[in-house]
Parts: C-alpha cells; sequence; structure tokens
C-alpha cells in the first residue's frame, strides 16, 4: 500500500473535516436538511440517546477472488450463528475477477451475504489507478459488477458497493465514476482522525471527511453517495518502546498491522481491543476488513473464530453486511426492535435457485491468452454456456 501524504494535504483536510462540524460553513452537514432517506450526515455520537439500545454491528469483509480453497473460510465463518436469533454470520465480499469462482460467490448471495465489487484487472501498478480517467474506473468497476451479475447470476441492483485496489483511488475521477455506474457506497477510505470515538457511516452531499491519507481524495461532493469509512485499527505491538511501552501500530485493515500477531492470545486480544473501542464508546459499526490469508495461520484464525464466537453470545451485536448497516441508519431503532426485525427477515437457509443445484454450473477453460503470456485460465459460471471469450476489461461478458 502506498501512502502519499503531504504536509500541504493534511492542512486542506484538516480544514474541510473541521468545516464539516462548524455550522458556520459551507460545508458543514445540517442535520434538518440531510433527510434521512436520501442522507446521513457525518458524526461521532451514537444514533439514538441511549447508547445501551443501539445495536452494535460487526461488518466482516473480505476482499478479492473467491475460490475453492478460501471457500472452505467462509464457509465456517456463515455457518455460525447467533445465539439469540439463530441467524447466521453474514459478510461482504469485495470481487475480483482473476481465480474467481462464480458459482461459489453466487452461493455466498444466496445464503444472505452480499457481493460487491473490487475490480476486474487488479492491475498491481499503482500509477495506473492514481491517473485512471473516469472511463477506466468505469470499465472496472461497473464492468465488474455487469460480470458479477451475469455469471455469478445476482441481480445488478443487489451489487451496491466498491473497494478501490490496494486502496488507491484516482480523487473525483473514481467517484464520479461510481455515480455515474449506479453504486451506493464505497469503503476505501482509511479514518484516522475519528477512531475514539469511532466515526460512522456517512453520505457525501457534503463531501467527504475523512483524513485523506491516501491521496488524491475527492473534492466534490457526491449526494446519496455513502462512505463507509475504513475507521483504523490499533495494535499494541509485544516489544516495547524506548520508554517501555508497547508500540502502538495503526492500520486501515486487520491484516496490514505489522508485524502479524503470532499466538492465539495476541491475535484474539487485537480483535477484541477494537471491538470493544466501538462497543464502549458510540457503537459506530465496527470494520474486520481484512484478506483471508491472514487467516492462514493457525494461531490467528483460532483468535478470529473465537472472537465471532465471543461476540455471537452477545445479545446487542450483529454480524451483517454493509448494505444493511445502511438500511439501519436510514431508520434507527432499539435494539429491541431491530432484534425482533431480523429474527423475521434473515436468511436462515440457502435460497433456492438454480444455480445453487448441482448441475447449475459449468467449468470453462480458456488457453493462449495475451494479456497472461498464454497462461490459461479457468471459471466456474451460472448456467451451462460458457462465453465464447474471457472475459476482461472492456468486455466483461467474454462476447
Amino acid at each position: 500500500m502506498k501512502f502519499l501524504f503531504t504536509f500541504s494535504s493534511f492542512l486542506l483536510f484538516t480544514l474541510i473535516i473541521a468545516n464539516q462540524f462548524d455550522e458556520s460553513t459551507s460545508r458543514y452537514c445540517h442535520p434538518a436538511k440531510c433527510p434521512p432517506s436520501t442522507c446521513f450526515c457525518p458524526t461521532t455520537e451514537s444514533v439514538l440517546p441511549s447508547l445501551g439500545q443501539v445495536p452494535q454491528f460487526v461488518m466482516l469483509t473480505f476482499d478479492d477472488g473467491v475460490n475453492g480453497i478460501n471457500y472452505e473460510t467462509y464457509r465456517s465463518v456463515f455457518n455460525r450463528r447467533h445465539q439469540d436469533t439463530g441467524c447466521p454470520v453474514q459478510s461482504t465480499y469485495f470481487v475480483t475477477h482473476e481465480y474467481t469462482d462464480y458459482h461459489l460467490v453466487h452461493n455466498l448471495w444466496r445464503r444472505g451475504n452480499e457481493i460487491a465489487v473490487h475490480s476486474i484487472t487488479h492491475n498491481r501498478d499503482l500509477k495506473s489507478w492514481l491517473t485512471a480517467p473516469v472511463s477506466l474506473w468505469r470499465a472496472e468497476m461497473g464492468g465488474m459488477k455487469k460480470l458479477i451479475s451475469y455469471f455469478a447470476d445476482i441481480p445488478e441492483s443487489e451489487i451496491k458497493g466498491i473497494r478501490v485496489p490496494f486502496l488507491q483511488s484516482a480523487g473525483d475521477h473514481t467517484w464520479q465514476a461510481m455515480t455515474e455506474d449506479g453504486f451506493l457506497y464505497d469503503s476505501s477510505v482509511p479514518v484516522r482522525n475519528f477512531v475514539n470515538p469511532p466515526l460512522y457511516p456517512y453520505t457525501l452531499d457534503m463531501g467527504l471527511v475523512d483524513d485523506c491519507q491516501i491521496e488524491p481524495c475527492p473534492n466534490g461532493r457526491y449526494p446519496g453517495l455513502w462512505e463507509v469509512p475504513m475507521v483504523n485499527w490499533k495494535m499494541y505491538d509485544i516489544n516495547l518502546d524506548e520508554d517501555g511501552k508497547p508500540l502502538e501500530v495503526i492500520c486501515a485493515m486487520v491484516d496490514a498491522c505489522v508485524p502479524n500477531p503470532n499466538t492465539t492470545e495476541w491475535a484474539y486480544r487485537y480483535l477484541m481491543d477494537n471491538f470493544m473501542r466501538h462497543y464502549r464508546s458510540n457503537r459506530a459499526p465496527l470494520p474486520v476488513f481484512m484478506h483471508e490469508f491472514w487467516l492462514l495461520n493457525p494461531h490467528r484464525k483460532e483468535a478470529y473464530f473465537r472472537f465471532i464466537d465471543t461476540l455471537l453470545k452477545m445479545p446487542d451485536v450483529y454480524f451483517t453486511t454493509i448494505s444493511e448497516v445502511l438500511d439501519y441508519l436510514r431508520n434507527p431503532v432499539s435494539n429491541d426492535e431491530y432484534k425482533r426485525r431480523i429474527n423475521e427477515t434473515c436468511i436462515r437457509e440457502p435460497r433456492y435457485t438454480s444455480c445453487g443445484e448441482k448441475y447449475g454450473s459449468i467449468n470453462c477453460e480458456y488457453n493462449g491468452l495475451p494479456m497472461f503470456k498464454g497462461w490459461p485460465r479457468y471459471m466456474r459460471v451460472c448456467g451451462h454456456d460458457c462465453p465464447p471469450n474471457y472475459p476482461w476489461l472492456n468486455n466483461p461478458l467474454g462476447n
């Protein structure tokens, strides 16, 4: 991950952040002029007067391709259920195209998980994202929405979110593309200034409030488009600083704090400490954003599932998708009311679909692909026909 952060940009975004909370400025988001059906002002205050009645949401997300290897981990996640409601743990998956099995993507979706976009190519050249025009962002993100919808048999209207590769945007070009392609939310911007208490998701009616850690950030206003902040995590290293105190490490994703915890107790404490910072302050949704590879270490994997199992026993904690969190924020209700609601609506058993059945998908193989130096690519898709060409940038359906 590449951080491009200068003193001048710090001053600019410090000013913008201050203006969002200063009623005398044009950047101020006035709640009375922000209808909850389409707008939500930036806030670090609890969404209900009584903190004890605010549901604590935990947003588990995973980035990159979905395949037979990491699906076993995901299965261990969604097979767990809340003690009070019997509702399964739900997560959000930001999917890239290469090495993705769209039959498995469909299976995640039909179990109530959310599928979101992480680009087609996941190009490792950061400069290509930094300088990309609106048209390229639309080809990558809007194209991936079409690709997922078609090959994983998921309605486009249910593919609502974006996370940009390596968290590297092109500023307003990226957010303009999101708007033009009809996305509901972005979750690509790390937040360092609003950690304790943490920042809630908010709409960009008055622009970005987050501190700009990875330039460029958008300067424009995008009414109705949500920003789901990557509130920084804190980890206390087992090593000590020169004053004999544990070193504090901050990161935008769970797996980005280094050194990675290498014992079960260290990893569990790391996860629980960050949860408690949200739970005991304002109960802003906790972002547990990561890549599945962090769980390849058996100690971290044990700690992760111990963490989930601990929270599933709490009567006011819910593992749910990002879109479900945004739905709640449009109309916040007490924990008791929310529990009654999801008890009636959560998906306890997979939805019946043709792609979910034994013969509802087909394996496709493509050889001699120039963008991969002739190496083959494989994909499994819903339906009974493979596209004639390997789906890729500017040809997401493989026509």
